[in-house]
């Protein structure tokens, strides 16, 4: 939709020597440009040779901006939250694994002997990774409860 959509507004931008590169001319270069902008690589250049032109251009510039960086920042957490699961998934399973069972035959576990088949430098680093990965998604929900605010700002705005 944003391919398009900026194609059909910028596609002149080049011919009229509004803007330096050609960014906007066929639907193949916009959807490279918008993978540009998406990645934060420059898309306040191109919005302000825009602005010479036409004064509005920012408004299609920052939605995409906001909302790409809201998917991008979703897909991340996604990553990390089923990362987390796993590690959670795995700690199940070794738990209920009845080939660890107990040295005196009795075939349950305890925790005490799961701490000393595991190294505890092993099991001290996991935990850490655990608590970093647990600190890394609350920053994320941080951050995206921020962008979910500033894009019901801008709605609000407009």
């Amino acid at each position: 939709i944003f391919g398009v959509m900026f194609t059909q507004l910028f596609m002149d931008t080049y011919e009229e020597g509004i803007t330096s590169d050609n960014y906007f001319s066929s639907l193949d270069l916009t959807l490279f440009t918008l993978f540009q902008i998406m990645t934060m690589d420059g898309w306040a250049t191109m919005c302000r040779e825009m602005m010479v032109q036409y004064s509005w251009a920012w408004l299609p510039f920052v939605v995409f901006v906001v909302l790409s960086g809201f998917v991008v920042l979703n897909l991340m957490i996604a990553v990390i939250c089923d990362a987390i699961a796993i590690l959670h998934e795995e700690g199940a399973i070794l738990d209920d694994d009845p080939f660890n069972s107990h040295p005196d035959g009795s075939g349950s576990t305890t925790d005490a002997t799961l701490e000393d088949s595991v190294d505890d430098a092993t099991s001290t680093h996991l935990q850490e990774q655990v608590d970093d990965l647990t600190n890394e998604v609350k920053g994320l929900m941080q951050l995206q409860e921020q962008a979910t605010k500033a894009l019901e700002f801008l709605t609000q705005q407009l």
